[in-house]
């Protein structure tokens, strides 16, 4: 055969072979998970572990002991690592912290050393019971770990050392054995590989591009930048009177390139004849390297040292590192040479650009262009000032991005968000490929959602079997486990919890948001070194206005691609804000709502008469009600609060047992006034009012518990997702679910409001939304500060009263520019006793239209009693003008506007402002 031929037989048993080794991996993952779980839960190992302490396996290959102590040290030396386990081939060092378990030379001779790493690594895993498994490089170390992980229960982690050439076509360009007989690319196998990373709690690698081509290619786990490391201490810094003039330190094979490195030194040589350079490393192609150097007359310009153990010598005498690799993650030999202040001159491939910047700390040079190396190496040789200066600023930003004690900074952060609450189910990363075919398996809710009526009618006996969590769904379910054990967590864990999940909403932001980045590069601000909340509030505020101009540059990834929903406000009384959202925020949302509930009462196994926004077609009898066997739903018509109606609601829902209202505010009150004036008799089946989703009227709130004799129980939140808060069972203070997202409440200059009775903005970071990170929203809603725990219910969350809307709608101006809240208006009298429903509407300071609904009996002293009694109020600075309609339309989500203010905020405050002295 010629060799071409082999080439093609050995692709296809290549692709054959990696087909079934993915697939199988794929399905086994699957099959694995549930295990996993239930070892997890039952393992005693586990159960003594020191809180916040997690042990690390990590399987992998290192080709000298330089890249064992790069990488292993950082993890060990981690705050929050209690121990590493090691797995490795090739040489290994002594690293307090790490203990390796490397199998006998007999077990690679007859098991092949794949085969016996991974049986020593299966031992390890149930001897050591670790909480993370971390593999470098998909093949063969990675699998292994992501199947040993999936077995246990452990997190799973993928050390993309190599960067995506890992990937791209399957692999075909790495350097492993299998991969390689790939060939060329595979579209099939790259998909494949393309799964198998996505299954990965966490996958670490080197740069910005890879992090852009993992989120463009829709590989979406948490993703950590995270270099090799150095010990910046064993490097000199003094760049110049250094006898070599050029150095690379690589393994000497083919995808590193060193005959690219021969040839420029030979076309420097023209300029520069006793340019004197080192080549540093070892491996197959040595013999071929120095034939090349002798064919090229450049023998004696070039030494040719071998494998050494102590390679900063060198570099400390050398001023520029070349590299001409085809492909690279972050090079740590580029780290180290330029922490020794040798200046980089490489090639523009994978993440070197982040350290090498032009014209700055070095030079990026297009691959494969002899002419452009030799050129810029002249450049540089030949000016003493510009050495200096590129020498000082490459040791600098090697320093701090990769000294030891950074990226053992780093490795604690990225254990903390994905080990250290081990239950939390964070908000997904969406898909950024639009057309990507993607299957998710639907909750039974959502295929409940989504049958026909009749079919519901038809399976509901039988569903009304099912517990309700159940259908809900997994996420749901762990959701909810998470936050009744986070209900009653220390300060300290819930700090912790917060800390996490900002820092990982920045990073998130960071690398995928144009907005976000240029946010953070202008502050000099790496998420990934956020270390308290006071790092985070140096962070700017962003408001609704900011959303409008700038949402196009905040979105880490297309608005069109897969399992992105579409959501605006209200916007009453202004301009409604639109923004994206991940698709699946139900579960996180509901889950919070129902764990709120519960301090009313409230088990998802008692029904609900729900009067809140949906169209509720009427039924044979002309009773508008469904009913939803699921969630034990009654749902009326809050459309349609007619007195003629209402009987008959009243009616339904009292013979249906005991069960609690969900409502708005709007929608009991107008059932409430219609039981008081009708005298009809209140239900005695209430066990609670579960009122949400517009203003709380005390008088409104009281009127309810006393007529239904129920507690009336309310909650805050926003279409924005950025912050949650609950009453407390004990009082109608608000509770901050610190799990939702981070809370704060800002005083006018922007200072966090600290003690008892000060009243500031809600600012909310959401930790739900990862289409558009909301980070340091002001939501403009405005809340009195109340403390830091509760002493009636031991819960360590910020809690507040009060909340309003600073430019709340639901306001009214007056003549001399006071603006008069409908709260105030809502007098403890019989002012809107004979009244259905009612609306005030402002188009100009000082005047109102007073729309009413007449209820049975309405006559012209209830006219005169209202006006009588709003004038007094008003104080002769407003003037009234009442309209009697059939009914005031609702909003689309079924909402009351009390107040349709239309007078624009910059027009009442030009106007005001006019009229004062």
């Amino acid at each position: 055969m010629k060799r071409s031929e082999k080439q093609i037989v050995s692709a296809s048993f290549a692709r054959i072979a990696l087909f079934i080794l993915y697939g199988s991996c794929l399905i086994l993952a699957q099959i694995l998970s549930p295990i996993g779980r239930l070892v997890a839960h039952f393992s005693s190992r586990r159960a003594t572990r020191t809180p916040g302490r997690y042990r690390t396996l990590v399987l992998a290959t290192f080709y000298t002991r330089n890249w064992c102590v790069s990488h292993l040290t950082p993890i060990a030396q981690a705050k929050n690592v209690e121990s590493v386990t090691a797995v490795v081939d090739g040489p290994t060092q002594p690293i307090d912290n790490v203990r390796y378990r490397q199998p006998p030379r007999w077990a690679n001779r007859v098991l092949t050393r794949p085969f016996a790493k991974s049986l020593w690594a299966f031992a390890a895993v149930f001897r050591d019971a670790p909480d993370i498994i971390i593999g470098y490089h998909l093949m063969p170390n990675a699998l292994v770990a992501l199947i040993l992980a999936r077995l246990v229960g452990a997190k799973a982690a993928y050390q993309m050392t190599g960067g995506p050439m890992q990937l791209i076509g399957g692999g075909f360009g790495s350097e492993n054995i299998l991969l390689r007989k790939l060939v060329f690319g595979s579209q099939c196998i790259e998909r494949l590989a393309f799964a198998i990373a996505r299954q990965f709690d966490l996958i670490v690698v080197r740069g910005q591009k890879a992090v852009d081509f993992l989120a463009k290619n829709s590989i979406s786990p948490n993703v950590e930048i995270i270099p090799g490391s150095i010990d910046s201490s064993r490097f000199s810094s003094d760049p110049l009177d250094r006898p070599t003039d050029l150095i690379t330190v690589s393994r000497l094979v083919e995808v590193k390139q060193t005959d690219q490195f021969l040839r420029i030194v030979a076309l420097v040589k023209n300029a520069i004849p006793n340019i004197q350079a080192t080549i540093v490393g070892d491996g197959p192609l040595f013999d071929n390297l120095r034939v090349l150097a002798h064919q090229l007359n450049i023998s004696e310009n070039v030494t040719f040292t071998g494998h050494v153990n102590d390679v900063e010598r060198l570099l400390s005498q050398s001023k520029l590192f070349v590299l001409t690799s085809r492909w690279e993650g972050l090079s740590i030999a580029m780290i180290e040479a330029m922490s020794a202040g040798v200046v980089p001159i490489v090639a523009d491939v994978g993440d070197l650009g982040d350290l090498a910047q032009n014209a700055k700390t070095g030079w990026t040079i297009t691959p494969g262009s002899i002419e452009e190396y030799a050129h810029r190496i002249v450049q540089v040789l030949s000016n003493r000032e510009r050495m200096r200066r590129f020498s000082h600023r490459a040791r600098q930003a090697a320093v701090e991005l990769a000294d030891v004690k950074h990226v053992a900074r780093r490795w604690s952060n990225a254990l903390s968000t994905v080990c250290g609450w081990h239950d939390y189910p964070p908000a997904k990363l969406r898909s950024g490929v639009a057309s990507l075919p993607r299957f998710r398996r639907p909750s039974a809710w959502k295929l409940w959602e989504s049958m026909p009526t009749s079919a519901r009618k038809i399976v509901s006996p039988i569903v009304q079997l099912l517990p309700p969590d159940r259908i809900l769904g997994g996420r749901f379910q762990a959701i909810h486990r998470f936050l009744q054990q986070m209900d009653r967590a220390s300060s300290n864990q819930l700090a912790e919890f917060s800390l996490t999940q900002v820092r990982r909403i920045c990073k998130i932001a960071a690398q995928r948001s144009p907005y976000y980045r240029a946010a953070f590069d202008q502050l000099a601000l790496d998420p990934r070194d956020i270390r308290s909340i006071e790092d985070f509030r140096g962070l700017p505020t962003i408001n609704k206005d900011t959303i409008h101009e700038y949402a196009e540059t905040m979105y880490t990834i297309p608005k069109d691609s897969n399992g992105v929903d579409f959501v605006t406000t209200g916007g009453t009384g202004g301009t409604p804000l639109r923004f994206h959202i991940g698709a699946d925020r139900s579960a996180y949302e509901y889950a919070h709502l129902v764990h709120a509930w519960r301090r009313a009462g409230y088990d998802l196994r008692i029904p609900q008469a729900v009067f809140r926004g949906r169209v509720v077609k009427p039924d044979a009898t002309g009773l508008r009600h469904e009913y939803d066997p699921i969630l034990r739903r009654h749902f009326f018509s809050n459309f349609h609060m007619t007195d003629e109606n209402m009987a008959r609601y009243l009616e339904h829902f009292t013979a249906i047992g005991p069960c609690f209202l969900h409502v708005y505010p709007s929608s009991v009150d107008a059932l409430v006034r219609f039981i008081e004036r009708s005298k009809t008799q209140p239900p005695s089946n209430i066990l609670g009012i579960l009122a949400g989703s517009e203003n709380i009227c005390a008088e409104g709130r009281q009127r309810a518990e006393r007529v239904l004799g129920a507690r009336y129980f309310t909650w805050y939140g926003h279409s924005e997702k950025c912050v949650f808060a609950a009453e407390c069972e004990h009082s109608s203070d608000y509770h901050i679910a610190q799990t939702y997202g981070f809370f704060e409440l800002l005083d006018d200059n922007g200072d966090a409001i600290t003690a008892p009775g000060q009243r500031g903005e809600i600012v909310g970071t959401s930790f739900l939304n990862t289409v558009v990170p909301f980070i340091r929203y002001r939501t403009g809603d405005y809340a009195t500060f109340v403390g830091e725990s509760c002493r009636a219910c031991g819960r360590n969350v910020p809690i507040v009263r009060d909340i309003r809307g600073h430019r709340d709608q639901e306001t009214l101006i007056t003549r001399d520019g006071r603006r008069i809240s409908l709260t105030a208006l809502n007098m403890h009298d019989d002012t809107f006793d004979r009244v259905a429903r009612f609306q005030f509407s402002q188009s100009e300071p000082g005047e109102t239209l007073l729309r009413l609904v007449p209820a049975r009996g309405f006559n012209r002293e209830d006219r005169e009693r209202i006006l009588k009694n709003l004038h007094g109020k008003f104080e002769g600075a407003m003037t009234i003008t009442i309209e009697l309609c059939d009914e005031i339309p609702l909003t689309r989500m079924g909402k009351a506007n009390y107040v349709d203010q239309r007078i624009p905020i910059q027009q009442e405050l030009e106007e005001v402002g006019a009229s004062l002295p």
